[in-house]
C-alpha cells in the first residue's frame, strides 16, 4: 500500500519509500530494468507481468509487505501505528506474490533481477547506499538453481538477505533461508 500512513514523511506520500529518479510515469520502461513506471518500486506478481506498480490490485492484495515494510521503516514519532526499526532508511517495495499469495519460480526470479538492477543504478548515483533485502519467502526444500545464482548475485553485492524461516511448517531446512 504505496500511500499507507507508515510511509508518509512529514505529510508527504510515499516519503519512506525509495525513489527511482530515472523512471517517469508514461507506460514506458524508461531505464530498461524489466519494471514499467517504477518510480516507487514494482511488482512482478501474477496480475501485473510487467511490473507497473499501478496495476489495480499489485500492492494491496496480501498486506504482508506493508506489515513487513512499517516494521523496517515506517515513519516514526507519528503517533499511527508502530515506531519502526530505522528511522531514515527507505523502503524498495519490490512484490512476487499475487492473490491468495500465488506465485512461481519465474516471477521470484524476475523479482530478484529487478531487485540487483535497482541496486547496481542506485549504488551507481549514491556510492553510500545500503540495502538489506527481505524476502517473505519459503519454498520449503525445493533449491531452483536459477533463484540460487540471483541471491548469489545479491550477496555478491554484500547485500544482506532476510528470509523467512518456518513458513512452509516443514520440519528441517526452509528454502532459501537455510542456504
Amino acid at each position: 500500500e504505496l500511500n499507507h500512513p507508515e510511509f508518509a514523511n512529514s505529510g508527504i506520500p510515499q516519503g519512506k519509500l525509495f525513489i527511482n529518479s530515472e523512471e517517469l510515469i508514461n507506460g514506458i520502461d524508461d531505464d530498461g530494468n524489466g519494471a514499467v513506471d517504477d518510480i516507487f518500486g514494482a511488482s512482478f506478481a501474477t496480475n501485473s507481468p510487467d511490473g507497473n506498480v499501478n496495476d489495480e490490485g499489485s500492492y494491496a492484495d496480501c498486506g504482508h509487505g506493508t506489515m513487513v515494510a512499517s516494521i523496517m521503516s515506517g515513519e516514526t514519532n507519528n503517533s499511527v501505528g508502530i515506531a519502526s526499526a530505522s528511522w531514515k532508511g527507505k523502503i524498495l517495495p519490490v512484490k512476487a506474490f499475487g492473490l491468495n499469495y500465488t506465485t512461481t519460480a519465474a516471477t521470484i526470479l524476475k523479482s530478484l533481477e529487478y531487485t540487483i538492477k535497482r541496486y547496481d543504478a542506485a549504488k551507481r548515483s549514491n556510492p553510500r547506499i545500503k540495502f538489506i533485502l527481505n524476502l517473505s519467502i519459503s519454498l520449503g526444500r525445493q533449491k531452483i538453481s536459477s533463484i540460487e545464482n540471483a541471491l548469489d548475485a545479491i550477496i555478491s553485492r554484500k547485500i544482506p538477505i532476510i528470509a523467512a524461516a518456518g513458513n512452509s511448517k516443514l520440519l528441517g531446512p526452509d528454502y532459501p533461508a537455510s542456504s
